[in-house]
């Protein structure tokens, strides 16, 4: 039993290839970018993959666009984000889905912004 399940993780394994995103969080106390005066916020996000894959990325669940990295790659789009509360704290969330192998992989990022409204 021991050995078909080391079997299977090692298989599993090698049908998947890493995708990665960065950063996991964005905003809050420590970053300036994350606080508007125009209740516009551009979040740099960089998505990445062990081997070629095809990526669609979501804004609040909102497919927003496409992408396609070659193995080995990384790619950094600005995600403009257009907040609506003014004077106060808005949560968001970037997520990017990864296809082409076995499995769909996808990875988000939390985005903390404020619009400073006077």
């Amino acid at each position: 039993m021991k050995k078909s399940i080391i079997l299977s993780l090692s298989l599993i394994s090698t049908l998947t290839n890493a995708h990665y995103m960065s950063p996991v969080n964005w905003g809050g106390q420590d970053q300036l970018d994350s606080i508007t005066t125009s209740g516009w916020v551009f979040v740099p996000v960089t998505v990445g993959t062990d081997s070629e894959k095809d990526f669609e990325i979501f804004l609040n669940d909102e497919l927003i666009s496409f992408l396609t990295i070659p193995k080995n790659q990384t790619k950094t789009s600005k995600i403009p984000i257009k907040l609506s509360k003014q004077n106060e704290v808005e949560y968001h969330k970037i997520c990017s889905v990864g296809y082409g192998t076995a499995f769909n992989t996808q990875i988000c990022t939390v985005v903390k912004a404020y619009w400073l409204k006077q």
